[in-house]
């Protein structure tokens, strides 16, 4: 490699992510109320279409009619002017193994479907509103039909948007909380050296050689580039990747772990929340399992909580595979 070569890292990938959300934040808000107006407006034309007296309602009907039009023309215009900026990872780059994971497998996906949405379903649904307005008359039957087809269209799309808005957001907080790592790292570490035991942070160092072979690593965490990184790193041991916590408590009573993986912040069950379970009396045959947190939180209440109900350490995203090794290879039983 060039010495010369520069590299991509967190901290310069989240520039290029950050131009992406900025862009697609604003797009979305236009779409968004331009097809909830819409959709307003369709309703509207139905109260219309029931009244009986017609010519009062004729002019207000044709008012509607033409503002639907005049949304529809926006919502055109708009989708085909706005550039969402795209997230291209420079060429001759040297790019860290964690952003090269993350943009592959996770955002090239999301940038392709919120091209999908720009180029097909938003110009799929103005065709077809298109076509039937010119179709459409004062008539209870061709309005409810319209109305309809309406309907469903924008919920169908509104839907896909929140999909796509969701993972956009997820993926926002990691790439951001990636970026202030070293210091909260800092921090961390100095808050592990105070709570952990000695004895378990000698294990640490003393590390000579990676446990690896038939061990079960069970890994507990909701963000799919988790999930993609666990993968690729964990080939040498037996791994299931597990989205939520109540389920990995049913691998930890079927005795199952050997080592656990744990994230914080996860729907339904936190990781917190999964260690209290922990000191239930049901599990109180299989509660000496070591537990390594693996999180973006890293407050010292959190850091002291986590060590304070039973696991051994506290490791921060993105995690260094050889950082995570060692500790887990300090941890792991003897086969």
């Amino acid at each position: 490699m060039n010495n010369n070569q520069r590299e991509i890292h967190f901290e310069n990938y989240f520039e290029l992510y950050n131009s992406f959300y900025e862009s697609w934040k604003e797009y979305v808000k236009v779409i968004v109320s331009l097809l909830i107006n819409i959709k307003s407006l369709s309703q509207k034309l139905m109260t219309i279409a029931h009244d009986e007296d017609e010519d009062e309602d004729e002019k207000e009907f044709h008012i509607i009619f033409r503002e639907i039009q005049n949304d529809l023309n926006e919502l055109k215009q708009y989708s085909r002017d706005i550039k969402i900026s795209p997230v291209v990872l420079p060429e001759n780059y040297k790019v860290d193994d964690n952003v090269q994971i993350l943009h592959n497998k996770i955002i090239e996906p999301i940038v392709r479907n919120v091209m999908i949405l720009k180029k097909e379903h938003i110009m799929d649904i103005i065709v077809n509103f298109e076509q039937l307005l010119s179709k459409t008359g004062k008539t209870e039957e061709r309005l409810e039909e319209f109305v309809k087809v309406i309907f469903t269209a924008i919920k169908k799309v509104l839907e896909f948007i929140s999909q796509i808005n969701t993972k956009i957001e997820v993926i926002y907080t990691h790439v951001e909380s990636c970026v202030h790592k070293d210091e909260k790292e800092a921090l961390v570490e100095t808050v592990l050296k105070e709570v952990v035991p000695p004895s378990d942070l000698e294990k640490i160092e003393n590390v000579t050689e990676i446990k690896t072979g038939d061990f079960n690593i069970l890994f507990v965490d909701d963000d799919p580039t988790m999930h993609f990184w666990a993968k690729r790193i964990f080939t040498d041991y037996n791994l299931k990747v597990i989205e939520i916590g109540q389920r990995a408590l049913e691998e930890v009573l079927l005795g199952w772990p050997d080592l656990i993986l744990l994230d914080i912040n996860m729907p339904g069950m936190t990781g917190i929340e999964f260690l209290q379970h922990l000191k239930n009396e049901e599990f109180i045959d299989v509660n000496h399992l070591p537990i390594i947190m693996v999180t973006t939180v890293s407050d010292e209440q959190t850091v002291k909580e986590c060590i304070d109900l039973g696991a051994k350490y506290f490791l921060l995203k993105p995690v260094i595979k050889e950082k995570l090794f060692d500790v887990m290879s300090a941890f792991l039983p003897d086969l």
